[in-house]
């Protein structure tokens, strides 16, 4: 089975769809046989790399709304996060380009560390408050990750990568993803959002057993 999952380091939905996804094939009797390959998307591909406002106030903007929703809406999914044991700090998150991030997963996919890499991403990002496209902060969890780092130091000052990640978003354009994170079981048996640990579980015990 192919699991292909296209998500975004800026995305709180893709950290939580993230974990929910491997505690539901943690339960999954054939989790052996499920390749995981993670693909790039942007939810904003013109992104800046550093904003004056905070994220309370650039989603505020983004959809029209009160700053106060904005903030009960980052509240909710924090909640989310803390449920299944992750830690969201919007008061501190630095809203950033996520290209360079992507490219690093790209490169850690080559010597099977991308899930390791895409972790200290999104722990960085989200908890620790850290600018993810400072190549220092990219170092730094490439380090961690084991990869090699003059080899990443050479990608991230290079277009190392790039057609790598505009690839996986040209394939979600033609496939008409518009958000993430976005599951394809098989080529034909999509699913979209932070889906519950029990439905995700659900979904690849029917694609196994061909129920649907």
């Amino acid at each position: 089975m192919k699991v292909e999952i296209w998500s975004d380091i800026a995305c709180p939905y893709c950290y939580i769809g993230k974990r929910r996804f491997e505690m539901a094939l943690e339960k999954f009797d054939g989790k052996e046989n499920v390749e995981v390959i993670w693909r790039s998307f942007e939810l904003d591909p013109n992104a800046e790399l550093t904003y004056q406002e905070n994220k309370y106030e650039l989603l505020a903007k983004k959809y029209d709304q009160p700053l106060k929703w904005a903030e009960l809406a980052c509240d909710d999914m924090a909640k989310q996060g803390a449920e299944i044991g992750l830690n969201f700090d919007f008061d501190n998150n630095k809203p950033t380009n996520t290209f360079n991030a992507q490219r690093l997963i790209h490169l850690a996919s080559e010597s099977g560390k991308e899930q390791e890499v895409q972790n200290l991403l999104f722990e960085s990002f989200f908890s620790k408050g850290e600018l993810i496209s400072k190549s220092d902060i990219l170092l730094t969890i490439a380090a961690k990750a084991g990869l090699d780092k003059d080899k990443a130091e050479q990608v991230l000052n290079s277009d190392g990568y790039s057609a790598q990640v505009k690839e996986d978003e040209a394939l979600a354009k033609e496939l008409g993803i518009q958000s993430v994170p976005f599951f394809i079981i098989d080529e034909a048996y999509g699913m979209e959002g932070a889906q519950p640990v029990e439905h995700i579980l659900t979904m690849l015990e029917n694609v196994s057993n061909g129920v649907i």
